[in-house]
């Protein structure tokens, strides 16, 4: 819904052959972000469930994970300068 409000025009959407679904998508607004993904985290908590994030840069998880942390989240990152089995 909030995509349709912010445009428009209609894209393609490619399908692909593969069988496979794709995952539902959410577009939301970038205000207040952290916020709602706090929330989200929380409300996985809750059911005893994880969450994984995905960053465009390594200072960016690095940062999110400090903040999280601050928050009481129990959160790690995990990027290529980090061993795999660390």
């Amino acid at each position: 819904d909030y995509e349709m409000e912010q445009t428009d025009t209609v894209i393609e959407q490619i399908i692909r052959p593969t069988g496979l679904l794709d995952p539902e998508v959410e577009v939301r607004p970038t205000m207040g972000q952290i916020d709602d993904l706090l929330g989200e985290i929380n409300a996985r908590v809750e059911k005893n469930e994880r969450t994984f994030i995905t960053t465009l840069t390594k200072k960016m998880a690095e940062d999110l994970t400090d903040y999280f942390k601050e928050m009481g989240i129990k959160v790690k990152y995990m990027h290529s300068d980090i061993k795999t089995l660390e």
